[in-house]
């Protein structure tokens, strides 16, 4: 008997990260971290009310952290994230969506870590 595939619940995809040592001194470290981030664009997921939708979104990351050398665990994290693509809402004459609908998708996040350490 075969196995009942089920959609997936959210995006998939892949970030490609890179790391970078670029300071160091006694008691700590400036690692910077920049990836690429891309959907799988064939890969369906649902979203509320079982309406199924792909995606296509790819963007780029940066992260500065200052290491503590003493420890091996960032202090502050400084990060940059943009990404673009759309959304496809596959057509569902059920719940009265008659054909695809596209839409637009544009993130932009800036956030700035500072990471206390728990002993």
């Amino acid at each position: 008997m075969g196995r009942k595939r089920s959609a997936a619940r959210g995006l998939k995809g892949r970030v490609d990260l890179y790391w970078n040592l670029q300071h160091w001194d006694g008691q700590t470290a400036k690692v910077n971290a920049e990836g690429n981030i891309k959907t799988d664009r064939v890969e369906t997921f649902t979203i509320e009310d079982g309406i199924q939708a792909t995606a296509a979104i790819e963007g780029k990351l940066i992260t500065n952290y200052l290491i503590l050398r003493e420890s091996g665990f960032p202090s502050i994290a400084v990060q940059n994230t943009e990404m673009n693509g759309k959304y496809v809402y596959l057509a569902n004459r059920k719940k009265q969506l008659k054909k695809d609908l596209t839409v637009p998708v544009k993130i932009v996040t800036n956030a700035s870590y500072k990471i206390k350490q728990v002993k």
